[in-house]
């Protein structure tokens, strides 16, 4: 994820939560690298980001802090393919505990 990923996330953020995140949240997170680990998800025909996942990682400990795909790519295995290619990186650098911050 970086800056001009924003207005995707954004909105995808919005139309996804009762309480979304501000954008300033979003921009700590991506200043706040190593710890914080955004990144976006990039439709490969439309070349546009489709979804986003922000996690922290300390040591054994992972913590996944938001996650989101847009409406219009749900149900489509996205999600959890996004989820499965985190938690197989974290797994390859040592990380015990995963943590779903809700």
């Amino acid at each position: 994820m970086e800056e001009e990923d924003l207005d995707y996330v954004l909105a995808i953020e919005r139309v996804s939560f009762p309480n979304p995140w501000h954008e300033s949240t979003f921009r700590g997170e991506i200043q706040n690298q190593p710890i914080s680990a955004p990144f976006v998800v990039v439709h490969c025909l439309l070349k546009k980001v489709i979804g986003y996942i922000i996690f922290w990682q300390i040591k054994e400990e992972v913590q996944i802090n938001n996650i989101a795909i847009h409406p219009d790519f749900r149900r489509q295995g996205i999600g959890e393919a996004v989820m499965r290619k985190v938690l197989n990186n974290v797994k390859a650098e040592n990380a015990k505990f995963v943590y779903l911050e809700v």
